[in-house]
């Protein structure tokens, strides 16, 4: 992975000499030293880019993540800000607040965020589709606008229960407070448009998940299902709702469904180590335990091989590794190597779409 990054960085320099001007290449370098963990040249590099492209919100994003890496919360306060004078059309800023919030203030004040976030979106999707049929009148082709069956889909009938959908667990029927200037392109942007709604929603489950609301955890899992789009993300949450009732099979089966979308997926992995490590301790018998050890020690080493500065993934292999007590020297040095990374905050601490990114870009798989 470093070999890749640093080739990378060496192409991006390049096209940067030959070009000055070129924003895109300067948040290109910026994104790259930030996840070689350079916050210094990342954070040069994203100011050159906002020099450049006073219209990209992107290296103002990337600002926002070098200051949450550098733990300057006021300053990426002020730049959360910025974005939302700047920038009132782009959506993804609200994830960003949503999840200042849960850091600052706990669960109970992001999921208030969310679900404000989440009532505006509505609105201004529903004011957009009303707009668009009323232009477009009888005209037959209105059936082929995609916003139709996402809006039939996610936003059923209020009076019918067996349809009813998160959105109403909320008041949705108040005058939508927008400003002018905020006319989200959603039929140009559709993908982009619901995919910043799934995250919406799927951070609205993690609270729920936290907060251990399983059942309205469930509904916005279903309600980013009936989107079409899969992320790794959706099916984890599915796993942990079901791991949080006590489904132990369902739990291992949407792990495994995560990691068949991305093999790679930290988070799924980190949960499918532990997994083994309970079935390790849940079996009596050797054969067994051997088995979901060497299964722990497998997963866990992948794990180190695709996220090796998350400190997490250096615990739980030094755990796996005191558990087998084969090489106790092997052990310390992943528990050391933890303790050396625990203050290092990765430089994408949040998931987001950046603008103009295709869902392909993002290791979205459509459902047909």
């Amino acid at each position: 992975m470093k070999e890749l990054q640093e080739a990378c960085l060496s192409d991006v320099l390049k096209a940067i000499s030959l070009d000055d001007n070129d924003s895109e290449q300067y948040f290109i370098a910026s994104l790259v030293y930030g996840c070689m963990g350079d916050l210094d040249n990342a954070l040069l590099y994203a100011f050159e880019a906002s020099k450049r492209s006073i219209f990209d919100s992107r290296p103002y994003h990337m600002t926002f993540l070098v200051f949450v890496a550098k733990n300057l919360i006021d300053e990426a306060l002020r730049v959360l800000a910025d974005m939302e004078h700047e920038f009132p059309s782009d959506f993804s800023i609200i994830l960003n607040k949503v999840e200042m919030d849960h850091y600052l203030y706990g669960p109970e004040v992001a999921l208030a965020s969310i679900k404000t976030a989440l009532e505006t979106w509505y609105q201004l999707f529903n004011h957009t589709f009303s707009n668009l049929e009323s232009q477009e009148g009888d005209d037959k082709t209105t059936n082929s606008l995609p916003g139709r069956s996402i809006i039939r889909t996610i936003f059923p009938r209020k009076d019918n229960p067996d349809t009813r959908s998160v959105f109403w667990l909320f008041n949705t029927s108040k005058t939508p407070k927008f400003q002018s200037q905020m006319t989200f392109s959603f039929f140009n942007d559709i993908k982009d448009s619901i995919i910043l709604l799934a995250l919406l929603l799927q951070k609205m489950a993690m609270i729920y998940l936290e907060l251990r609301s399983y059942e309205s955890a469930k509904k916005c899992i279903d309600d980013i299902k009936s989107l079409g789009y899969v992320f790794p993300e959706v099916y984890l949450l599915d796993a942990m709702y079901h791991k949080g009732i006590g489904s132990v099979e369902k739990y291992e089966e949407y792990l495994e469904t995560a990691l068949y979308l991305n093999p790679n997926h930290v988070e799924s992995l980190h949960q499918l180590v532990l997994f083994y490590l309970e079935q390790y301790d849940k079996f009596d018998d050797q054969k067994s335990k051997l088995m979901n050890l060497e299964l722990a020690e497998e997963t866990a080493r992948h794990l180190v091989k695709v996220s090796p500065k998350n400190f997490i993934s250096w615990q739980v292999l030094g755990r796996v590794l005191h558990e087998m007590n084969v090489d106790i020297g092997e052990s310390l040095s992943c528990f050391s190597r933890a303790l050396e990374l625990k203050d290092f905050v990765s430089i994408i601490p949040f998931k987001r779409i950046v603008r103009r990114l295709k869902p392909n870009d993002l290791n979205v798989k459509t459902v047909v």
